[in-house]
């Protein structure tokens, strides 16, 4: 009762053969389901990183914006005060 039959024509090495692809196919299905993994947790990384670096772009460039309408705002009271010195020296 205890004893097992094995279907005719299949040898034992053929069934260990067959263990051993299996074992194999297991561990490396298990192997890429740890890279996977692990490449996930990078790339999480590497897109907080760069949502980080946006968020600094955006800053700059606004600061870049500020920075260029203040620019902008000194520049037309410069021509408005050269103007009125224009004007003052023509008077005299």
């Amino acid at each position: 009762m205890g004893r097992i039959t094995m279907p005719a024509g299949v040898s034992v090495s053929l069934l260990l053969a067959i263990g051993m692809l299996v074992v194999v196919l297991c561990s490396l299905v298990y192997l890429g389901w740890l890279m996977l993994g692990k490449l996930g947790r990078q790339l999480q990384v590497a897109n907080v990183s760069l949502l980080q670096s946006e968020i600094k772009e955006a800053t700059y460039r606004h600061r870049i914006n500020e920075a260029t309408e203040k620019c902008r705002a000194l520049q037309a009271q410069l021509d408005a005060t050269l103007f009125e010195l224009r004007q003052a020296r023509k008077e005299l």
